[in-house]
């Protein structure tokens, strides 16, 4: 049997948490959670608790608080295209992961009836820390400034995301 981060040996299923959440304490690279199915027959997930049943969620655009956002990978009417569609925001981690098993045992069962679900649909989340989406929206601009051959005179006051690098050459006279 392999060793299970804290969380997992609590839900015994394989999934990718790291140890640390960047939360009150470090910044990091945002945690992504995609939710596996047991992989034998002794790790099954187990039932959920009357805690997560009475939780109160949070508001996934606002971005002034840590919060874990709650995707479903399908089909968006509105937008006519397969996309991550938010379907919850909680501020603790034990909520998230509460709500991510259930919606995925959910799912499962839909697809073992055999309703007409499609097959790349999933249940995932990420953890978005204070000032997520306006790192997004930095990067944005300045990937379409780019695009156009513009370079904002702000750059040096842009908050990028870690994942975001920009370089600035300068032709001597």
């Amino acid at each position: 049997m392999t060793p299970y981060s804290p969380i997992c040996r609590r839900h015994r299923h394989s999934c990718a948490i790291p140890q640390r959440f960047p939360c009150g304490g470090a910044t990091a690279a945002p945690a992504r959670v995609v939710y596996s199915p047991p992989t034998s027959t002794n790790q099954r997930p187990i039932a959920f608790d009357s805690y997560a049943a009475i939780v109160a969620t949070v508001d996934p655009d606002d971005d002034s608080i840590c919060r874990w956002v709650v995707w479903h990978y399908r089909y968006d009417p509105d937008r006519s295209e397969r996309r991550n569609v938010v379907v919850a925001a909680f501020d603790n981690r034990h909520e998230f992961d509460a709500d991510i098993e259930k919606r995925a045992a959910r799912l499962r069962a839909c697809k073992e009836r055999g309703e007409d679900v499609d097959p790349a649909e999933h249940i995932s989340g990420l953890m978005q820390e204070p000032g997520y989406r306006r790192m997004q929206r930095n990067a944005h601009l300045l990937r379409r400034a780019m695009e156009h051959g513009a370079v904002p005179a702000c750059i040096e006051d842009l908050d990028l995301p870690s994942s975001v690098g920009f370089i600035r050459a300068e032709r001597l006279p």
